[in-house]
């Protein structure tokens, strides 16, 4: 696109931190001769954008986090007289680029092992099933009815009409690409869209491009994950994610781009929130569920941090969206009673 046209800009959220990539976005423009519009996102705009973010994106958002950030560099956009962006939607999905996905057959055999070893245990008569008890796995079962079996269906589906087409097993690196193109893709294209329409902007996806989807498909894994003795990156060593992107994007930036780990628009301020229990008094969660304070203050202290962050969503969204409450008033409340840890560690 630089190489057509010279008036282009590059938008930037600055995500301000140990996690910051506003170098990396610097070093694009420069080495590419474009303009860098970069906004600043303070810990703080996470919380305060809680209810507008909420009121656009319509549901609990706890699995993207990183909401408020595309809303503020949207709305950056907005206010530079643009009205369309490329964004980079479904490369991740497309060529596994996402970093579990380069250790899963580390850890698969891992959790394998574990469950053997288990069952090895359990089988002492007498003292097994104390030593090592077991309660199942319904966690699973209830998060796929409260989903509707969404993403159950989805892969089932998948799997069903790849068999049907090929008559053949097909890679399941390859299912992977499938999989992710399904429920996760959609979630993301909801969080862009709603984000960007908060500020009126249009986002268009060039990794979405049919021939593009239809050549990562049938692409065979190893151009997508490869083996690399000289990757070292903690989270999937010795595997270079996104191969063959990469390839390509030697030829246009430099390597210390190129090839540069992934960190995607990562905050750890979900993970930092202290939300103090009389979040909850007399609140819309109490209400929902038929709790009295001190009942809502119980759960609250024996909830880990996920659970936490689920009821403040929820009770957000409630506010917003059921309730048709004031922004300013829901900001105002979320001041009162949640704050954010430093960030200790990187």
């Amino acid at each position: 696109a630089s190489r057509k046209y010279n008036n282009l800009a590059i938008f930037h959220a600055n995500v301000k931190g140990s996690w910051s990539e506003y170098d990396a976005a610097a070093s694009l423009s420069s080495h590419l001769k474009l303009d860098l519009k970069s906004v600043d996102v303070e810990e703080q705009d996470f919380v305060d954008l809680l209810p507008r973010v909420m009121k656009h994106y319509e549901h609990p958002y706890t699995y993207h986090p990183n909401c408020a950030p595309l809303m503020m560099v949207a709305q950056l956009a907005r206010d530079s007289g643009v009205k369309g962006l490329l964004s980079g939607e479904g490369s991740d999905e497309c060529f596994l680029g996402y970093p579990w996905l380069g250790r899963k057959r580390i850890t698969d055999a891992y959790y394998q092992f574990g469950k053997g070893l288990r069952t090895l245990v359990r089988r002492i008569p007498g003292v097994g099933v104390l030593a090592w008890p077991y309660d199942g796995e319904n966690q699973k079962m209830v998060r796929a009815l409260l989903s509707r079996n969404e993403i159950e269906e989805d892969e089932d589906k998948t799997r069903h009409a790849v068999t049907n087409l090929v008559g053949h097993k097909v890679s399941e690196k390859n299912i992977w690409t499938l999989d992710y193109l399904h429920y996760h893709l959609r979630s993301l294209l909801h969080r862009n869209d709603t984000m960007g329409m908060a500020a009126s902007i249009e986002a268009r996806f060039p990794f979405l491009d049919n021939d593009v989807v239809k050549t990562a498909v049938n692409m065979p894994d190893k151009y997508k994950l490869k083996v690399s003795p000289f990757v070292f990156e903690k989270a999937h060593p010795f595997m270079r994610d996104k191969w063959v992107v990469r390839e390509v994007a030697d030829r246009y930036v430099p390597k210390d781009l190129s090839q540069r780990i992934k960190i995607g628009f990562w905050t750890t301020v979900f993970q930092r929130m202290k939300i103090s229990p009389k979040y909850f008094d007399n609140s819309f969660v109490g209400n929902l569920f038929e709790l009295t304070n001190r009942q809502i203050h119980s759960i609250h202290e024996s909830a880990d941090q996920d659970l936490k962050m689920r009821l403040l969503h929820l009770n957000v969204w409630g506010e917003m969206v059921y309730d048709g409450g004031a922004e300013s008033e829901s900001v105002s409340k979320l001041h009162q009673h949640v704050t954010i840890r430093p960030d200790s560690r990187r």
